[in-house]
């Protein structure tokens, strides 16, 4: 595994970590700074920048860094967690009265949902434990990059509902990632490699995450844009998704190289890989390719029949958007099948997700926040499509290599859907963004839409591409 080629940036991320780190710090600071200034009204974006970071810091990232450093035996990690919320419950009740002092009250909300976060988290036992060290140091670095992103894109944006919203997609982007790279590298490390090598080859393999979760963004603000300046947003967007990602990837993969591992990384991350072929087994034994393509078309059928009784069909924006998410698929994977999954699961999310908010009554964000809950469901997508891409080979038929690629994506995806709703959610902390909880439900709705139809998808897709055996 060391002879493996990491590349000129994970090579730089894994030797000279330090280094990597100050060069951010300094630059996503100053950034961050001078962009800030130059907007108008820059007080008040001060401000509610700062009331962001710090929403930002309670969720989704201290339940991350709480669960990544809980004792191990179960014991003592429930008497730990006890204990942090009974100082939830006391700050709950003694804040008020130290309310004038505070900046700003504190929402109780937020602690609630971040402590039902580390609870899920802590619940979930090895499959969080193997990620959580990496992913944490990633949502840590990657809070720093949003500050960078709102000087970088605040001059550009229609106001702090705007501005709040992009950093909420930003930060859910850079946690999908940070949780790929904190995958990646124990899969690496369990196979045999160094930490440094493992980092490296975990960094290399986050990059097309990156480019592709820029375009998304892109893509999502000028698509919902309905003004002039769409472009301009468009390229914000852009620039702002992919700076919070690459901070969070690269000093995620530095922090990693660091780590001495240890053989109890590499026993974890086997228990975990064979806790998720078992649990998949079943599935793959249910599904041959023939009823894989039986369960597309009858999907098909009621994604046509479904669209023609909405009430709110699709806007042309959100086809437009489908099809070009898959085309940025296609572009960052170097792979046409990846695209082709993307489109399935992303068009089928919308158009069941659409139907199902319309029929429990629940109220959709606006464009804006629609698209960027599209965006970040599409960006899950891509990280399963990349799994499956993976596990790919002649010597495994289509049901294999769903299973396979289940196995390694299933908990990557969790984990990233989780940080990612917080982070929506927690964007609605500075009272700017209003619609901060529909957009983080309506992710999640997607998001599981998609996840549901994976499997068959993966194993009819295989099994039409004729590489692997029936």
């Amino acid at each position: 595994m060391d002879s493996e080629r990491i590349g000129l940036l994970g090579g730089a991320a894994a030797d000279r970590p330090v280094l990597v780190a100050l060069v951010f710090a300094f630059g996503l600071s100053a950034l961050a700074v001078a962009g800030v200034w130059e907007t108008p009204g820059a007080e008040a974006t001060l401000r509610a920048s700062a009331q962001l970071l710090t929403a930002f810091a309670l969720l989704p990232f201290a339940p991350m860094a709480l669960c990544a450093l809980l004792p191990r035996g179960r014991i003592a990690a429930g008497a730990v967690l006890a204990l942090v919320g009974a100082a939830g419950v006391a700050v709950y009740v003694f804040a008020p009265r130290f309310a004038p002092l505070l900046p700003s009250p504190p929402d109780p909300r937020l602690a609630g949902c971040a402590f039902f976060l580390a609870l899920t988290l802590a619940a979930s036992g090895t499959l969080a434990r193997v990620y959580l060290k990496g992913a944490a140091i990633g949502a840590a670095a990657s809070i720093l990059g949003v500050a960078g992103a709102i000087g970088l894109a605040a001059p550009r944006l229609g106001g702090e509902g705007e501005i709040a919203l992009l950093a909420g997609l930003a930060l859910a982007f850079a946690g999908l990632v940070a949780a790929g790279v904190a995958a990646d590298y124990a899969a690496a490390f369990a196979r045999g490699a160094s930490s440094r090598a493992a980092a490296g080859l975990a960094l290399g393999r986050a990059l097309p995450l990156i480019v592709y979760g820029a375009g998304l963004a892109a893509l999502a603000t000028g698509l919902a844009a309905h003004n002039a300046g769409g472009l301009s947003r468009a390229w914000a967007s852009a620039a702002a998704v992919g700076l919070v990602t690459a901070s969070g990837a690269f000093l995620a993969a530095g922090g990693l190289s660091l780590s001495r591992g240890g053989e109890q990384l590499a026993v974890e991350e086997n228990r975990r890989r064979q806790a998720q072929r078992r649990a998949w087994r079943p599935l793959r034994q249910a599904l041959p390719v023939r009823s894989a393509y039986a369960v597309a078309a009858v999907a098909g059928i009621v994604l046509v029949a479904v669209a023609f009784e909405m009430r709110s069909p699709p806007a042309l924006r959100d086809g437009a958007f489908a099809a070009l998410a898959a085309l940025a698929a296609m572009v960052s994977f170097l792979s046409i099948r990846c695209g082709l999954f993307v489109l399935a699961t992303l068009a089928a999310a919308i158009v069941l997700g659409r139907w199902g908010a319309d029929l429990i009554g629940f109220a959709r964000p606006d464009p804006l926040g629609e698209a960027a809950a599209a965006a970040f469901a599409a960006g899950l997508f891509g990280q399963l499509a990349l799994a499956w891409r993976d596990a790919r080979s002649p010597r495994r038929n289509a049901r294999e290599t769903m299973e396979t690629a289940m196995t390694e994506a299933a908990g990557r995806f969790a984990l990233a859907l989780l940080f990612g709703a917080g982070a929506f959610y927690a964007a609605g902390a500075t009272g700017a963004l209003g619609q901060a909880t529909s957009v983080a439900l309506y992710a999640l709705l997607l998001a599981l839409i998609g996840f549901v139809l994976t499997p068959p998808l993966f194993v009819a897709l295989s099994g039409l591409g004729g590489r692997e055996r029936f």
